[in-house]
């Protein structure tokens, strides 16, 4: 093998698997390549790969899931401007299909249980078209800024970031739900190729097991009847997989539900029987990603539906939002049509153009979200919101409003005027690294989206004669190499 595996983890991979261990392992021989889902939010996925192209990648397209498997990565994809831009989203195969199964739609409340650092999330608020209401919650106050990252870098505004314990949403917010995804924390046994420490993990397989049955419980009470929650892992560990969904078969009203794959992956039916223990029939439906040429990680997933309700007892949980009281504003509030006169002015976008949208105005802040939001907002108020939706803008002064970078690549089709367009690789790299440019352009003032090679990079302000960058410091962090 060409990828060093702890003896003790093939031992237990036998125990699980047997003879099929060697399915696992096998898949394991094969150099490690690079896969990312193309950002059809904001380019076609064959615009992009048109792009990348030219400076020499060459893909394998999957097929699926808009995922693109690279062939020789001649430069590192995530120091390409098209990942900056939130073009693309590096991820790997086994864990687009979690999404793939939950199947969310445009009109549908969507909840994922345990988001950050959100590419299923990301993934799946591109599903929705960044339509519906989609709530991304996470416990960890550190991994919710990776998390608002990304769902800004990729343009995600129609959700709702949430820090708090998964375990509590369900009784804040019973029966909200049409699906629920829950990716649930876990031991990594199925990515032991990149985390070989994860070996050490054998040892708390219990404790792992606690907190996913509190997330699928949670769910459970979170999703109407009749609605779909998606529990997936990346481990091989049935006392966190098959074993744990079979208790909760035994104590909930749920049922296991077919999953069909896409056909370039490999994958096995979920066992029913381990160590002497027999599982519930319907756990051969649920799967097992086997790791393969273009796809380097094992997963867990199954697809279970609510079959009746479960009971909430009055009084067993209650929050209130102390921060923030969320209420949205349409299109119609004489505020946000100034702002939308103003942008039409300055940057040619229709007024009209935020009609499908709904906005909430917090200080000199505008944020935006999709208008499926509207009438939503106690959702909000009854669970702790760190953040909906992506900044619009900012209240420079009266009747005068700054176009936030986000917003410019999410819209750019929308723009048509104060573009400065940069050809000189320098300046590029000057404007993504938040700097200033210092020579004469057409435009001596105001506010100004700056594009380059066909991209709209964001926002600028014409100062003194001179452009200044006004690219979030959340994005500079990321290196790029300007060609």
């Amino acid at each position: 093998m060409s990828i060093e595996i702890p003896d003790v983890f093939i031992q237990y991979l036998d125990s699980v698997l047997g003879s099929d261990k060697d399915k696992f392992l096998s898949g394991l021989n094969f150099s490690k390549r690079t896969s990312f889902r193309a950002n059809t939010l904001k380019i076609s996925k064959e615009e992009l790969l048109k792009r990348l192209a030219l400076n020499g990648f060459v893909f394998q397209d999957i097929g699926f899931a808009d995922a693109v498997v690279v062939e020789n990565e001649t430069a590192l994809l995530s120091k390409t401007i098209e990942h900056f831009l939130g073009l693309l989203y590096i991820q790997s195969i086994a864990s687009m299909i979690p999404p793939l199964v939950l199947d969310p739609r445009e009109n549908e409340k969507i909840l994922d249980i345990s988001a950050a650092p959100g590419s299923k999330t990301t993934q799946i608020g591109q599903m929705m078209r960044n339509r519906g209401v989609l709530v991304a919650n996470d416990w960890d106050g550190k991994r919710i800024k990776t998390l608002s990252h990304n769902l800004d870098r990729m343009g995600i505004i129609n959700a709702a970031m949430v820090n708090m314990g998964g375990e509590r949403i369900g009784n804040l917010l019973p029966e909200s739900f049409d699906k629920i995804l829950v990716d649930a924390p876990c031991s990594a046994l199925g990515v032991i190729h990149k985390a070989p420490q994860a070996v050490a993990n054998l040892n708390y397989l219990q404790k792992f097991a606690y907190i996913q049955e509190q997330l699928i419980v949670s769910a459970i009470k979170a999703v109407k009847v009749g609605g779909t929650i998606v529990y997936s892992t990346c481990t091989v560990a049935p006392e966190e997989n098959e074993k744990l969904i079979h208790t909760i078969l035994s104590r909930y009203p749920v049922e296991v539900e077919d999953i069909v794959l896409p056909q370039p992956l490999s994958f096995m039916p979920g066992i029913t029987s381990y160590k002497g223990e027999f599982y519930h029939a319907s756990l051969s439906k649920t799967v097992r990603i086997l790791p393969s040429e273009i796809n380097p990680e094992g997963f867990f997933i199954a697809k279970l539906r609510k079959t009746s309700a479960v009971g909430i007892p009055e009084g067993k949980e209650s929050f209130n939002n102390k921060k923030i009281r969320y209420e949205l504003t349409s299109p119609q509030d004489s505020g946000i049509r100034r702002m939308a006169d103003y942008f039409e002015r300055t940057f040619g976008i229709d007024a009209s153009f935020w009609n499908d949208f709904r906005f909430l105005i917090k200080d000199d802040e505008i944020l935006i979200t999709s208008g499926e939001w509207e009438g939503k907002e106690d959702m909000l108020n009854r669970i702790y919101t760190h953040r909906i939706g992506t900044r619009l803008a900012r209240t420079r002064r009266e009747d005068e409003w700054k176009l936030s970078t986000n917003a410019a690549q999410l819209f750019s089709r929308a723009i048509t005027k104060s573009k400065i367009d940069l050809t000189d690789p320098k300046e590029i790299e000057t404007f993504v690294e938040a700097g200033t440019i210092r020579r004469a352009f057409d435009i001596d003032k105001g506010g100004v989206v700056v594009t380059a090679n066909g991209y709209t990079l964001g926002c600028g302000v014409m100062h003194q004669g001179n452009l200044k960058s006004q690219m979030p410091k959340s994005r500079t962090v990321m290196t790029v190499d300007i060609y």
